[in-house]
């Protein structure tokens, strides 16, 4: 995308329909701004006179019957055009948290389409004298006068309540860090608790099922801690199996085609392995007569980024026998975040949502580390 800054005819630019409203007490400041310092940033449109941002600014400089305005031009497609749109529209103060999720999710889509969104890392520097800069999230954050982390508690909003919901909490005004924990809740739940009515049967609603899972975990928690070889079944087999190669059994593929899965009839299986590996992951698992069924996502932090590509996630390929099921009230995102803590261990958040979501007996091969809830004494089991 290149940008030109000239100034053009201010009958010349057009303004399509379905933009926002205007706020004419926003323009009558803008005037006596203009009036008295000038146009500090010039609007800004497509190379078709089609204005992108600056509608206030531009309805200013109407009122005080201005010939020409400062413009720049973007030389652009419709996705960099929207998105000079939503960046304008998400600097305004009267946006709720939904909306502002909204806006900013849409603001991901779009970096992931014109595949700006690995470049980040780069914080809006420009490529070339011509490039205009790309605005980061913590960019945006700044600019609205909040923090990346409201933002991003804004996104979830946005993206995890269903419809009924978020018109629940824009209509009746919920507070923020209860819409938080509505979000939480899978949708049959969201829309259980929105039909309680008012605002405090909701928040009350939302509270109580947090509450009973909660209880449920920590109840967990303490059967757990308390019980001797709780994990492991009379016949030695397991309904959850988390195996952790290291790259070096990866390049020994008959070893890892020849090992021995201790599964029960049901039994959950997840097969930890980096981008080069994928392939032959999902091909093993076929072989140890598991069904492919997704892949979990650990995006590591901590790690300095590189110029390229950014190789700062893992993944768990997660597989079925059988039919293992889920606890449905357990928090299990497939997509989760946490720093790198060593080139072979692996988080132990990721084995604290599994211990949450499954039961059973559970094992973890090629991990010699002692985590609650799980064996790991068939660590060198192969099938020799």
């Amino acid at each position: 995308m290149t940008v030109q800054i000239v100034n053009i005819k201010v009958n010349a630019i057009a303004v399509l329909e379905g933009r926002r409203s205007i706020d004419h007490a926003k323009v009558s400041e803008l005037v006596e701004s203009v009036k008295s310092i000038g146009l500090l940033h010039p609007i800004t449109i497509d190379k078709n006179n089609i204005l992108v941002a600056g509608l206030h600014r531009l309805e200013a400089f109407k009122r005080l019957g201005f010939d020409e305005i400062e413009c720049v031009v973007l030389d652009c497609n419709a996705l960099h055009i929207e998105l000079a749109g939503i960046d304008e529209n998400l600097v305004r103060h009267n946006l709720d948290p939904i909306q502002m999720g909204e806006l900013a999710n849409r603001r991901d889509e779009i970096l992931d389409a014109l595949g700006l969104r690995a470049n980040q890392s780069n914080k809006g520097k420009s490529t070339g004298a011509e490039t205009a800069p790309v605005k980061t999230t913590a960019d945006i954050a700044k600019e609205i006068g909040t923090t990346e982390r409201v933002l991003q508690e804004n996104k979830q909003l946005a993206r995890n309540l269903v419809q009924e919901a978020k018109r629940a909490v824009q209509e009746k005004e919920i507070p923020k860090k209860d819409a938080l924990e509505i979000s939480r809740l899978e949708p049959k739940q969201q829309r259980e608790v929105i039909a309680k009515g008012d605002k405090k049967a909701i928040v009350a609603a939302v509270k109580k099922i947090h509450t009973k899972v909660r209880e449920k975990k920590e109840n967990a928690t303490k059967h757990e801690d308390n019980a001797t070889q709780s994990c492991k079944q009379p016949d030695g087999l397991y309904s959850v199996i988390i195996i952790d190669p290291n790259s070096d059994m990866y390049d020994s593929e008959e070893e890892l085609f020849a090992l021995k899965i201790p599964a029960a009839t049901d039994c959950h299986l997840w097969l930890w392995a980096r981008h080069k590996h994928l392939p032959f992951a999902l091909s093993v698992i076929e072989g140890w007569g598991f069904k492919y069924d997704s892949t979990f996502v650990w995006h590591k932090t901590g790690i300095d980024a590189v110029r390229g590509l950014h190789r700062n996630c893992e993944f768990a390929v997660y597989a079925r026998r059988g039919n293992p099921q889920f606890d449905c009230e357990a928090e299990f995102p497939m997509c989760f975040v946490a720093p790198s803590i060593g080139d072979q261990e692996k988080p132990l958040e990721f084995y604290r949502d599994i211990r949450l979501a499954t039961g059973g007996a559970r094992l973890i091969m090629f991990d010699n580390r002692n985590i609650d809830g799980f064996d790991t004494d068939c660590g060198k089991n192969t099938g020799e």
